[in-house]
């Protein structure tokens, strides 16, 4: 039985579920009739979720999208629920805020960790604090690991109490690595030659790391943290908000290209951007449709070799640069 009631779990799942939901919608608190039970959260149709405070609540919230809802997103609003049994005494206190401000940490932690979430959860508040800090004047970068298969001797606390603590690693390619009771294992060094699809290339080495029940965390110098688990980004804290990635309903969603392997290419190409911080736009045009695109670029700088007009220095350095498909293009390109 939950505590919660209409108003404040609406309240809570607007505030802080909704926004890691791109495309969700959620409808009003509906009482339940009847007695019988059911999940917290259900499926109740591909794009409808019933989401409840508890199994034996009555009422429920509908989360509603056009795309249907995946399992991880599913798993997501599960963690959800449960870390809302761990705040939600909290609700109509004095420190109320200060509490829920703490609600996404929970969520992340349980989504990614599993069983081993008050683990995950030490390192996103530890990471949440050096991301404030400098050390010797500059902005702190890490990486923590959580491996389930190793078993270390000293607590992590221990180490985080020291002040060369920040700096033990670099958060792309060496990480501080813990057991799943945040016990030190080992300080280590990636290295990765195959960068997995739905990760930052810049972070490749971190994500093929976190294979199998390996979780990896990251802090960059931008305040940035970076939540890696199957071999790829699931979650991610920019602007002082959470993402969570479900990175094949979102190549699913692009409509060009039209070939499966180049839209994977596209999706990857706005993930190394996108973290890179350098910037970029990518147009996709189809083919029928080219000469209209000529209209707005010199007929120098295209990089086809139909093109009649003498190529520009920087379409000339492109053309020996790429010299092939977008999709075959290397991504450190």
């Amino acid at each position: 039985m939950s505590s919660l009631d209409p108003t404040v779990f609406s309240r809570l799942l607007q505030r802080y579920l909704v926004p890691m939901m791109p495309g969700a919608v959620l409808g009003p608190p509906r009482e339940m009739a009847g007695t019988w039970k059911q999940k917290a959260v259900a499926v109740m149709a591909p794009g409808s979720l019933s989401v409840r405070p508890a199994p034996d609540a009555s009422f429920d919230c509908e989360l509603t999208r056009s795309q249907r809802f995946l399992a991880p997103e599913v798993h997501l609003v599960e963690a959800f629920v449960e870390a809302c049994h761990e705040v939600e005494r909290a609700v109509g206190e004095p420190f109320e805020l200060e509490v829920l401000r703490g609600l996404p940490l929970r969520v992340v932690a349980r989504a990614a960790g599993g069983p081993h979430h008050a683990t995950i959860l030490r390192i996103l508040e530890q990471l949440t604090e050096w991301a404030a800090w400098h050390y010797e004047g500059q902005p702190i970068s890490a990486a923590v690991g959580v491996d389930p298969s190793c078993r270390g001797t000293l607590d992590v606390d221990a180490v985080w109490r020291e002040e060369f603590a920040p700096v033990l690693s670099n958060g792309l390619d060496t990480l501080l690595v813990v057991d799943t009771r945040g016990r030190v294992a080992r300080l280590t060094a990636l290295s990765s030659l195959e960068a997995p699809p739905f990760a930052p290339y810049r972070f490749h080495e971190l994500a093929g790391w976190a294979a199998g029940d390996r979780v990896a965390v990251s802090l960059t110098r931008a305040g940035e943290i970076l939540v890696f688990g199957n071999r790829s980004l699931r979650f991610a804290l920019r602007g002082g908000r959470w993402h969570h990635f479900t990175h094949e309903a979102a190549v699913a969603s692009l409509r060009l290209p039209r070939r499966r392997v180049a839209r994977h290419a596209l999706y990857e190409t706005l993930l190394d951007v996108s973290f890179a911080r350098t910037g970029g736009c990518v147009a996709v045009v189809e083919r029928s449709r080219l000469d209209e695109v000529r209209r707005f670029v010199a007929s120098k700088d295209q990089l086809s070799p139909a093109s009649p007009a003498v190529p520009s220095v920087k379409a000339q350095v492109l053309r020996k640069t790429v010299g092939t498909s977008f999709a075959r293009v290397d991504r450190r390109i």
